[in-house]
């Protein structure tokens, strides 16, 4: 009885420091579907602590889903970062809700916005300077770089952490047509209860010169609490310290139905 209650203590006390993994979307699987086990690296995926990455494996061309969302799951955060050039395109089915969030910050607090945190420098802390959602390479990867995630369906997507928020963009140290896209214009419905969220927002070199797009979804209910001062505002659209792009602006786009934004 004495070892049982001391293996039930141990394991109280690792619970709590599990660290949150990473599961890239490898498009191995025999289907389209988030849930099958063959289409992540390592092997299934991700739980409600892990980060999912939609990284070149399954990107296309044009706006064909590659990405299928059949049953409810949750997740910590989600990073698009393809450098080959076509779109990741997921889609939520009709009764189906995907949840990003958690409690974790970026890093730098919950409204923290470090030079850094483009992920340029490698952390030996991995689960740093992640945002809930960052759509970008966040490498200095081509001039002419475009990146695009979509999100359709009539399911809905919650993006739920109040200690952080959803990043859209790309940078290179000089102007040019670079820019990051998330678009869910095709979705309809979006929940967001969030610190903040920035389009297109840069910092010091080399993350000068961001430029980052969003197109909200049909229906959408957008909740932002962070602490408003400074630089750190709840909603940042094409802010650069340094150097803007001026290939093209960064863009907010609002919903095609209803929407609601609150603070």
């Amino acid at each position: 009885m004495r070892k049982f209650a001391l293996i039930v203590l141990i394991l109280a006390v690792l619970a709590p420091t599990a660290r949150a993994g990473t599961n890239s979307w490898s498009a191995l699987g025999a289907d389209l579907s988030w849930s099958t086990a063959g289409n992540w690296s390592p092997s299934g995926p991700p739980g409600p602590n892990d980060e999912a990455r939609f990284f070149n494996p399954g990107a296309v061309p044009d706006t064909t889903v590659d990405i299928v969302v059949s049953a409810s799951t949750n997740v910590q955060r989600l990073w698009f970062g393809q450098t080959n050039g076509p779109n990741q395109n997921m889609t939520i089915n009709s009764g189906v809700t995907l949840t990003v969030g958690g409690t974790n910050d970026n890093g730098y607090g919950p409204l923290g916005s470090d030079p850094d945190a483009g992920g340029i420098t490698p952390d030996p802390v991995p689960s740093r300077y992640l945002s809930t959602i960052y759509v970008g390479t966040k490498t200095t990867n081509s001039l002419t770089q475009v990146l695009k995630a979509s999100v359709s369906g009539q399911g809905t997507l919650v993006v739920n952490n109040t200690n952080n928020e959803i990043l859209v963009r790309q940078f290179f140290p000089t102007g040019g047509a670079h820019r990051s896209i998330l678009d869910l214009s095709g979705l309809d419905n979006f929940v967001a209860s969030l610190g903040r969220i920035r389009v297109g927002d840069g910092e010091a070199q080399p993350l000068n010169r961001s430029e980052g797009q969003m197109f909200l979804a049909k229906t959408n209910v957008i909740t932002l609490t962070g602490t408003n001062y400074q630089d750190n505002v709840q909603l940042v659209v094409g802010n650069n310290d340094v150097n803007n792009n001026q290939a093209a602006p960064s863009l907010l786009v609002l919903g095609g139905k209803k929407y609601r934004l609150r603070r």
